[in-house]
């Protein structure tokens, strides 16, 4: 790890929240690619996934999320589950960042992908099941995380389940632009 990613490490668990954030803010985009320190931090990743404190559970996921693709040994598969918990904590404006980076999970592999997959569509269902305020959103997410997905890797699987879940949506305008996202990329 060089200099500059160590020296925003140690920032990113500064008392002051401007300085705070915009450390992890600066690690996110460096995590955006490919990276060799990802086991140097990870552990401790882990560990703030069961903090009490839920900006940091919030933020260890993201950055687990992202670094996913620099996870050789496939360890996100071991936790992804953790992960995944903290998106219900639906402190919803907060957790959304989280579950908004999940779908860099899936660029890690085709095992990753699997467990993605089957966790959102898991998730997509029982939000048809329960009129909660925010399900409408969480399906919505759902697709926008598989449609990125989809624009990263233009294949079959993520389309058909983006498809799937677009015959079970029940709100048109997401049907829409949807079918409208997914032709595009089709039609390249």
């Amino acid at each position: 790890m060089d200099a500059e990613t160590k020296m925003l490490v140690q920032l990113a668990d500064e008392e002051d929240w401007e300085t705070r954030n915009k450390a992890f803010l600066l690690l996110i985009e460096a995590v955006n690619k490919k990276v060799d320190w990802a086991y140097e931090v990870w552990d401790k990743l882990v560990d703030d996934l069961s903090s009490s404190n839920m900006e940091l559970r919030l933020r260890a996921g993201q950055l687990l999320s992202y670094l996913a693709i620099s996870d050789s040994e496939q360890r996100i598969l071991e936790i992804f589950p953790e992960i995944w918990d903290i998106t219900y904590d639906l402190d919803y404006e907060s957790s959304l960042d989280l579950f908004q980076s999940t779908w860099k999970i899936g660029l890690a592999g085709a095992e990753q992908k699997n467990i993605l997959f089957q966790a959102y569509e898991e998730r997509f269902q029982e939000t048809l099941k329960d009129s909660e305020n925010n399900n409408e959103l969480v399906r919505f997410y759902i697709l926008k995380n598989l449609m990125k997905l989809y624009e990263q890797l233009q294949d079959k699987k993520t389309e058909n389940l983006i498809q799937k879940l677009l015959y079970l949506e029940s709100e048109n305008r997401y049907k829409v632009n949807c079918q409208v996202y997914i032709q595009t990329y089709i039609s390249r």
